[in-house]
């Protein structure tokens, strides 16, 4: 018997079909892949890879639907001269300042349940559950983290930040 004839019995009659379909289906899934990542890294900032506002609002409506509602603490954090540091030593500076109140954000949130996105330009957002009564010791710790001064290309940077704050008032019990 030749092998042409005995070949069909080994693979299966539905062999060809398979494989004439996997060769799209492979195609389109890394296609998939690539797309989730355009997506995943479009929430996020290229140059501190903090999340973005539509991640940020999302986790604050999250947690503002549990039963912590009541410590969820917003933070607007605002660059104060920023403008000035771009003017003068230039935008490779100005992203040093930019990424490194970026990194000192994540620091300060990876220790609660907190997250910390960037806004854009010189402006960030924290949304951290922190006890009502700890609130101002752990926000003025935050702003002295933050105006530590920075090095630079053999300059000293000297960074201030504005930061408003807002907290949830007293609500009804949550619904989880």
């Amino acid at each position: 018997m030749n092998s042409a004839i005995r070949l069909p019995g080994i693979i299966g009659p539905n062999a060809l079909l398979i494989t004439a379909a996997a060769v799209p289906l492979t195609g389109w899934a890394l296609h998939a892949v690539s797309l989730y990542k355009q997506i995943a890294d479009g929430r996020k900032d290229p140059l501190t890879d903090l999340p973005c506002r539509p991640e940020f609002v999302a986790y604050g409506e999250r947690l503002l639907g549990t039963r912590r509602r009541n410590a969820v603490h917003v933070l607007m954090l605002d660059g104060v001269d920023f403008k000035a540091v771009n003017d003068t030593y230039g935008h490779t500076a100005g992203d040093t300042v930019i990424q490194t109140l970026g990194r000192r954000l994540v620091r300060w949130s990876s220790g609660r349940k907190a997250l910390a996105a960037r806004l854009g330009g010189d402006k960030f957002a924290v949304c951290a559950v922190i006890p009502p009564s700890a609130a101002l010791a752990e926000i003025t710790a935050l702003r002295e983290q933050l105006r530590q001064p920075i090095q630079h290309d053999g300059l000293t940077l000297r960074l201030d930040v504005s930061i408003g704050i807002a907290r949830v008032a007293r609500t009804s019990p949550a619904r989880t």
